[in-house]
């Protein structure tokens, strides 16, 4: 027996038409307002499916914590660094990213670039001819571009062995036994035209999926599935 408030509901509607049809909706009598993006479960739904305005969210609020981190841990320890960063920072960065995981140049150097200043923090090295590469290979931290490929290709594990509650809307090609190219496990690339569908999970980790080694695709455990494919 709940009722919505109207208040609290929007309208939005995916489309990337130049004039889409907007139509008006009521509820409890109040008409409700049209909106251009809106928060689900967290993450930043924006009606042109691109996922900008979330990056610029959830780094805006990545940096703070890690203004926050600067300010409150005053000691010269590497480890404790090491833990704040990834414990406070990086799942601001990584929350429901096998949703929203970016495929353009400047969101995904946007995201790089938090991690590369808290890079420069935990070595305490600021000055401009310190190589941050060089940090990051020093305290072991991979790019959270591989993470994300990573998480997207074990949450691909876990929907083909039914190991989640996502239906597979891909085909098996049902390959006799692996090829040069492909593994026995690999699925139909569905064709596309639209840059934001060709990018989305199903269709760009389907590719990197095919190509794993056939002994890989056929891991049952996830725990297991992601060491071989991490980094």
């Amino acid at each position: 027996m709940m009722e919505f408030h109207p208040d609290k509901c929007e309208i939005l509607s995916i489309t990337r038409k130049k004039q889409p049809s907007i139509y008006p909706y009521q509820l409890h009598g109040h008409h409700l307002k049209h909106c251009d993006s809106a928060k689900y479960l967290g993450v930043n739904i924006s009606k042109d499916m691109r996922w900008t305005k979330h990056i610029n969210t959830i780094t805006e609020k990545a940096n703070s914590k890690l203004g926050f981190i600067k300010r409150n841990i005053n000691i010269n320890n590497r480890t404790v660094k090491d833990h704040a960063y990834k414990s406070l920072v990086r799942p601001i960065l990584e929350y429901s990213q096998s949703v929203w995981d970016p495929y353009t140049a400047t969101d995904i150097q946007q995201l790089e670039s938090v991690q590369r200043r808290a890079a420069r923090f935990t070595m305490s090295r600021y000055r401009r001819t310190s190589s941050v590469g060089a940090m990051l290979e020093d305290i072991n931290w991979e790019p959270l571009a591989s993470r994300h490929r990573t998480a997207c290709l074990v949450l691909f594990h876990k929907i083909h062995y039914g190991l989640v509650a996502i239906n597979m809307p891909l085909e098996l090609k049902h390959n006799s036994g692996p090829t040069r190219t492909e593994n026995s496990l690999a699925y139909h690339i569905p064709a596309s035209s639209v840059d934001y569908q060709k990018n989305s999970f199903f269709y760009h980790t389907v590719r990197d999926w095919n190509r794993l080694p056939d002994d890989t695709v056929h891991t049952l455990l996830p725990e297991q599935f992601r060491g071989y494919v991490s980094p």
